[in-house]
Protein backbone atom coordinates (compact mmCIF):
# COMPACT_ATOMS: atom_id res chain seq x y z
CA UNK A 1 0.00 0.00 0.00
CA UNK A 2 1.39 3.39 -0.93
CA UNK A 3 1.44 6.38 1.39
CA UNK A 4 -1.16 7.96 -0.81
CA UNK A 5 -3.56 5.04 -0.37
CA UNK A 6 -2.78 4.82 3.35
CA UNK A 7 -3.77 8.47 3.75
CA UNK A 8 -7.08 7.81 2.01
CA UNK A 9 -7.68 4.75 4.19
CA UNK A 10 -6.85 6.64 7.37
CA UNK A 11 -9.11 9.51 6.37
CA UNK A 12 -11.93 7.10 5.55
CA UNK A 13 -11.48 5.41 8.92
CA UNK A 14 -11.64 8.74 10.73
CA UNK A 15 -14.69 9.79 8.73
CA UNK A 16 -16.43 6.51 9.62
CA UNK A 17 -15.57 6.99 13.26
CA UNK A 18 -16.74 10.62 13.27
CA UNK A 19 -19.90 9.71 11.40
CA UNK A 20 -20.67 7.10 14.05
CA UNK A 21 -20.09 9.59 16.83
CA UNK A 22 -22.15 12.21 15.03
CA UNK A 23 -24.97 9.72 14.58
CA UNK A 24 -24.80 8.89 18.28
CA UNK A 25 -24.81 12.57 19.18
CA UNK A 26 -27.75 13.15 16.84
CA UNK A 27 -29.72 10.31 18.42
CA UNK A 28 -28.93 11.70 21.89
CA UNK A 29 -30.03 15.21 20.83
CA UNK A 30 -33.26 13.84 19.36
CA UNK A 31 -33.91 11.94 22.59
CA UNK A 32 -33.27 15.04 24.70
CA UNK A 33 -35.40 17.22 22.43
CA UNK A 34 -38.15 14.61 22.55
CA UNK A 35 -37.97 14.57 26.33
CA UNK A 36 -37.93 18.35 26.37
CA UNK A 37 -40.88 18.42 24.00
CA UNK A 38 -42.81 15.94 26.14
CA UNK A 39 -42.08 18.03 29.24
CA UNK A 40 -43.17 21.22 27.46
CA UNK A 41 -46.39 19.50 26.38
CA UNK A 42 -46.98 18.36 29.97
CA UNK A 43 -46.44 21.88 31.31
CA UNK A 44 -48.73 23.41 28.68
CA UNK A 45 -51.36 20.80 29.57
CA UNK A 46 -51.16 22.14 33.13
CA UNK A 47 -51.76 25.66 31.77
CA UNK A 48 -54.74 24.44 29.76
CA UNK A 49 -56.29 22.71 32.78
CA UNK A 50 -55.77 25.78 34.95
CA UNK A 51 -57.46 27.97 32.36
CA UNK A 52 -60.50 25.66 32.46
CA UNK A 53 -60.54 25.78 36.26
CA UNK A 54 -60.41 29.59 36.16
CA UNK A 55 -63.24 29.62 33.63
CA UNK A 56 -65.35 27.39 35.84
CA UNK A 57 -64.64 29.58 38.86
CA UNK A 58 -64.95 33.12 37.43
CA UNK A 59 -66.60 33.20 34.00
CA UNK A 60 -70.16 33.53 35.25
CA UNK A 61 -69.16 36.93 36.66
CA UNK A 62 -67.94 38.26 33.31
CA UNK A 63 -71.37 38.23 31.70
CA UNK A 64 -72.50 41.26 33.67
CA UNK A 65 -69.55 42.78 35.48
CA UNK A 66 -65.94 42.89 34.33
CA UNK A 67 -64.85 44.31 37.68
CA UNK A 68 -66.23 41.32 39.61
CA UNK A 69 -64.57 38.97 37.09
CA UNK A 70 -61.27 40.81 37.48
CA UNK A 71 -61.48 40.53 41.26
CA UNK A 72 -62.24 36.82 41.02
CA UNK A 73 -59.36 36.14 38.61
CA UNK A 74 -56.99 38.33 40.63
CA UNK A 75 -57.82 36.29 43.72
CA UNK A 76 -57.04 33.05 41.86
CA UNK A 77 -53.77 34.55 40.62
CA UNK A 78 -52.77 35.82 44.07
CA UNK A 79 -53.55 32.47 45.66
CA UNK A 80 -51.74 30.35 43.10
CA UNK A 81 -48.33 29.27 44.37
CA UNK A 82 -45.27 29.63 42.14
CA UNK A 83 -42.65 27.50 43.88
CA UNK A 84 -42.38 24.91 41.12
CA UNK A 85 -42.32 25.11 37.35
CA UNK A 86 -45.65 23.30 37.24
CA UNK A 87 -47.21 25.91 39.53
CA UNK A 88 -45.85 28.72 37.37
CA UNK A 89 -47.41 27.13 34.30
CA UNK A 90 -50.69 26.76 36.17
CA UNK A 91 -50.60 30.45 37.02
CA UNK A 92 -49.84 31.27 33.38
CA UNK A 93 -52.96 29.36 32.35
CA UNK A 94 -55.12 31.29 34.82
CA UNK A 95 -53.85 34.71 33.75
CA UNK A 96 -53.93 33.89 30.05
CA UNK A 97 -57.52 32.74 30.35
CA UNK A 98 -58.45 35.88 32.30
CA UNK A 99 -56.90 38.05 29.58
CA UNK A 100 -58.71 36.16 26.82
CA UNK A 101 -62.05 36.38 28.60
CA UNK A 102 -61.64 40.10 29.24
CA UNK A 103 -60.58 40.67 25.64
CA UNK A 104 -63.66 38.83 24.35
CA UNK A 105 -65.88 40.89 26.64
CA UNK A 106 -64.20 44.09 25.43
CA UNK A 107 -65.11 43.19 21.84
CA UNK A 108 -68.72 42.99 23.02
CA UNK A 109 -68.53 46.39 24.75
CA UNK A 110 -68.78 45.26 28.37
CA UNK A 111 -67.80 48.19 30.63
CA UNK A 112 -64.41 47.91 32.36
CA UNK A 113 -63.40 44.92 30.24
CA UNK A 114 -60.76 46.87 28.27
CA UNK A 115 -59.04 47.84 31.52
CA UNK A 116 -59.32 44.24 32.70
CA UNK A 117 -57.77 42.96 29.46
CA UNK A 118 -54.88 45.40 29.79
CA UNK A 119 -54.43 44.49 33.44
CA UNK A 120 -54.11 40.77 32.69
CA UNK A 121 -51.87 41.15 29.63
CA UNK A 122 -49.34 43.00 31.79
CA UNK A 123 -49.33 40.06 34.19
CA UNK A 124 -49.19 37.09 31.84
CA UNK A 125 -46.78 38.42 29.19
CA UNK A 126 -43.77 38.74 31.55
CA UNK A 127 -44.52 35.31 33.03
CA UNK A 128 -44.90 33.82 29.56
CA UNK A 129 -41.54 35.25 28.52
CA UNK A 130 -39.88 34.07 31.73
CA UNK A 131 -41.16 30.54 31.10
CA UNK A 132 -40.00 30.73 27.44
CA UNK A 133 -43.44 29.89 26.04
CA UNK A 134 -44.12 31.04 22.49
CA UNK A 135 -47.33 32.84 21.61
CA UNK A 136 -48.31 29.94 19.37
CA UNK A 137 -47.72 27.31 22.06
CA UNK A 138 -49.70 29.27 24.64
CA UNK A 139 -52.52 30.06 22.27
CA UNK A 140 -53.38 26.44 21.53
CA UNK A 141 -53.97 25.76 25.24
CA UNK A 142 -57.38 27.38 24.71
CA UNK A 143 -59.16 26.50 21.45
CA UNK A 144 -59.77 29.34 19.03
CA UNK A 145 -58.34 31.43 16.21
CA UNK A 146 -54.71 31.80 17.27
CA UNK A 147 -53.74 34.12 14.44
CA UNK A 148 -56.36 36.73 15.38
CA UNK A 149 -55.87 36.17 19.10
CA UNK A 150 -52.10 36.63 18.96
CA UNK A 151 -52.47 39.76 16.82
CA UNK A 152 -54.96 41.16 19.34
CA UNK A 153 -52.66 40.24 22.22
CA UNK A 154 -49.82 42.29 20.73
CA UNK A 155 -52.12 45.28 20.25
CA UNK A 156 -53.49 45.09 23.81
CA UNK A 157 -49.99 44.66 25.22
CA UNK A 158 -48.70 47.69 23.31
CA UNK A 159 -51.63 49.84 24.41
CA UNK A 160 -51.32 48.73 28.03
CA UNK A 161 -47.58 49.45 28.08
CA UNK A 162 -48.16 52.88 26.52
CA UNK A 163 -50.81 53.72 29.13
CA UNK A 164 -48.53 52.54 31.93
CA UNK A 165 -45.68 54.67 30.56
CA UNK A 166 -47.99 57.69 30.24
CA UNK A 167 -49.20 57.24 33.84
CA UNK A 168 -45.62 56.94 35.08
CA UNK A 169 -44.59 60.09 33.22
CA UNK A 170 -47.59 62.07 34.44
CA UNK A 171 -46.94 61.04 38.04
CA UNK A 172 -43.29 62.09 37.69
CA UNK A 173 -44.26 65.57 36.37
CA UNK A 174 -46.03 66.61 39.56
Amino acid sequence: MSWNNLGKFATFGIEKCCAGQCLGALVLCMFLLGSSSAMADHLLDISAKSSLDARDHCQVLMHEDADAFTQCADELIRNSPTHTKEQKFAKLGIVYYAWLSATSAAKNGLPSSVASSEHFVLIFRPLQKKLLVSDEALCVTIPGDCESRNARMLIVEKEALEKRTTKTKSVGVR
